[in-house]
């Protein structure tokens, strides 16, 4: 195994369900390190070069965080998210 690299994915920034999907499947397998206390680390996903260009106006925030999902100590799914879908 390698210890880093880069995962690219591509869903809407809404599309709640399948981000779901594909945290469960890095978290899996492990691909989603974690500090030596056993918590996640709070990662971000950040958005396409048309965010980054201001495409979809200028409050908009091109990155998404770990903690929108999960509890980053337990690694359960935030209800707020479950409540969403």
């Amino acid at each position: 195994m390698v210890p880093t690299g880069v995962i690219c994915f591509y869903l809407n920034g809404d599309d709640i369900a399948n981000h779901k999907r594909v945290l469960q499947f890095m978290m899996d397998n492990d691909l989603i390190r974690k500090t030596k206390a056993g918590k996640y680390y709070n990662i971000s996903f950040k958005f396409d070069d048309q965010t980054r260009a201001g495409e979809y106006g200028s409050n908009f925030e091109g990155k998404i965080k770990l903690e929108t999902f999960i509890d980053l100590t337990t690694g359960k799914w935030d209800k707020k998210e479950d409540e969403n879908e």
